[in-house]
C-alpha cells in the first residue's frame, strides 16, 4: 500500500484556530510537587536540562538538609523526590498516587534510589502515597497530612540488586553499536532507548524471534470446553479502535481525547458465522454513529468476548456521554467477556496479547500479511482516512486496509478460542 500523504503542519494550525475552544481548564498541581512544596528548607535541583540536574544535585549533597528532585547519572528515567540529610544518614523519599501501598511500586522505587545508594552508601527508604482525591477535595487539612508514609529500607534491599543487573545490562546496551535482539520497542518501555532508529524498522534492525507454534493437549481441550460453555450463545467477537488526536479537532474536545471511531465484530451462532463493521465517515458525528451501529448489530446476543479491558471501558465511556442510550450500552457491558482472562487460565505463563497467542495457536493466518498490523498505526491513518483534504482514492484504500486489519483481530479471537476447545479455525 502507498503511503499516505502526510497531513500538513499548517492546515492542522489552522483548522485548530479555526475550531471554536473552550477555555483551557486549570490541571491539578501533581501530589508529589504538593509534597516537595510543603518541605521548607529543601534545595530544588529540578531543571530543563539533565546536565544542570545532575550539577545542581552534586552541588546540594554537599551542603543542603533536604534535596529535591536529585538527579544522577543512571539508565533509568525513574527519579527520587527527596533525599534528606539526618544524623543517622539520608534518608531516600519518593512520592506515588494511589489510594494504598501497592508493593509493585518498589521495583521502579528501586531504580530511582539505584545511583545514590551506590554513590552514598545504605539509607533509609521511605515511600509516600497520596489518595488523588484527596487532593482535590477543600480541606484545611495541612497537605503533609495527606501523605501516608511507609518504611521500605529492607524491601530495597532485596530489590536493588535487580535494579543493579537491569542498570548493567541497559548500559551495556548503550554502549554498544550491536542492535539487540529484542521486539521491537521492547526495551524502550522502562528507560532511555539508544535504538530508536533500529526499532523503527530501517536496515539494521534485529527483527524479534518468532514463537514456535504451540500442541495444544487434549487436557487443555477438554478444560477450554468446560470454561467456554458456560457462555451462552449465540456468542460474538468484539473489537475497538480509536483516536485520540493531539490537536482537538471538534468544538469541546481536549488535547488527545480518545474517539471510538471503528469497531468489528463476529456473531457464531454455533452454527455459522457473520461479519459486522464499522468505521466513521467523520470525525463530529463518528460516537454518535458508532453507538447506534453497535447497538443495533449486538441486538440478542448473549456473549460478546473482547480481548482486554478496553472495550468496556470505551463503552463505559460513550455510555456516560450518550443518556439516551445508557441503559442499553450497559446491558451490552453486562455481557462483555474478557477472552484474554479466560485464555491465559489455560496457558499459564505464557504471551498473553492477541498477536502472540494467534502466532502460536493460529500460525497460518499471520498479521504480517496486512496492509496494517498494528493498532497505534491504525488509529493515525483513521484520521487521515476521515481527512477531506486527503484524495479519495486514498481514502478509500486506507479504509478497506483499516477495515481488514480490524476484521483480523475479532476473526483471530474467534480461531484462538475455536482451536483450544478443539475445533478449527474460522
Amino acid at each position: 500500500m502507498a503511503s499516505p500523504p502526510r497531513c500538513d503542519l499548517r492546515t492542522w494550525n489552522e483548522r485548530r484556530d479555526r475550531a471554536p475552544r473552550p477555555p483551557p481548564r486549570p490541571r491539578p498541581t501533581p501530589p508529589n510537587a504538593i509534597w516537595r512544596a510543603s518541605i521548607a528548607n529543601g534545595v530544588d535541583c529540578g531543571r530543563d536540562h539533565y546536565a544542570d540536574r545532575v550539577a545542581a544535585t552534586r552541588a546540594a549533597l554537599d551542603t543542603a538538609a533536604v534535596v529535591l528532585q536529585p538527579t544522577l547519572p543512571s539508565p533509568f528515567n525513574d527519579r527520587l523526590d527527596a533525599l534528606t540529610r539526618t544524623p543517622e544518614g539520608w534518608v531516600a523519599t519518593m512520592v506515588f498516587t494511589a489510594k494504598q501501598f501497592k508493593p509493585d511500586q518498589l521495583p521502579r522505587f528501586a531504580r530511582a534510589l539505584l545511583p545514590f545508594a551506590e554513590s552514598l552508601g545504605p539509607m533509609r527508604a521511605t515511600l509516600l502515597y497520596v489518595d488523588p482525591d484527596a487532593t482535590r477535595r477543600d480541606t484545611p487539612d495541612e497537605p503533609a497530612s495527606w501523605f501516608k508514609s511507609v518504611d521500605v529500607t529492607d524491601a530495597m534491599a532485596q530489590h536493588l540488586p535487580a535494579a543493579a543487573a537491569e542498570a548493567a545490562k541497559l548500559s551495556r546496551f548503550l554502549e554498544s553499536d550491536t542492535p539487540p535482539t529484542v521486539a521491537m520497542g521492547a526495551h524502550c518501555l522502562d528507560g532511555p532507548c539508544a535504538y530508536v532508529e533500529r526499532c523503527s524498522g530501517l536496515p539494521g534492525a534485529t527483527p524479534p524471534a518468532e514463537d514456535p507454534p504451540e500442541l495444544v493437549t487434549p487436557e487443555v481441550i477438554d478444560q477450554a470446553c468446560k470454561i467456554f460453555a458456560a457462555f451462552p450463545r449465540p456468542w460474538a467477537y468484539f473489537d475497538i479502535e480509536t483516536v485520540n488526536p493531539a490537536l482537538p479537532l471538534r468544538p469541546g474536545d481536549t488535547p488527545y481525547q480518545v474517539i471510538s471511531a471503528q469497531w468489528a465484530l463476529i456473531i457464531d451462532d454455533g452454527q455459522s458465522t457473520t461479519t459486522h463493521t464499522f468505521l466513521a465517515d467523520d470525525l463530529v458525528g463518528a460516537e454518535a454513529a458508532f453507538v447506534t451501529s453497535f447497538l443495533e448489530a449486538t441486538e440478542g446476543l448473549a456473549t460478546i468476548f473482547v480481548w482486554s479491558p478496553y472495550e468496556r471501558q470505551q463503552l463505559s465511556s460513550l455510555a456516560s456521554r450518550f443518556p439516551a442510550f445508557q441503559a442499553a450500552l450497559n446491558g451490552r457491558i453486562g455481557r462483555l467477556q474478557d477472552a484474554l482472562k479466560l485464555v491465559g487460565r489455560l496457558r499459564p505463563g505464557r504471551k498473553t496479547g492477541l498477536k502472540s497467542v494467534s502466532q502460536a495457536l493460529v500460525p497460518d493466518q499471520p498479521y504480517s500479511d496486512l496492509a496494517i498490523a498494528d493498532g497505534r498505526v491504525a488509529g493515525d491513518l483513521i484520521l487521515v482516512a476521515l481527512d477531506p483534504a486527503v484524495p479519495i482514492d486514498t481514502r478509500e484504500a486506507l479504509r478497506r486496509d483499516l477495515i481488514a486489519y480490524n476484521v483480523h483481530d475479532v476473526k483471530m479471537m474467534a480461531a484462538i478460542v475455536a482451536v483450544l476447545c478443539g475445533g478449527s479455525p474460522p
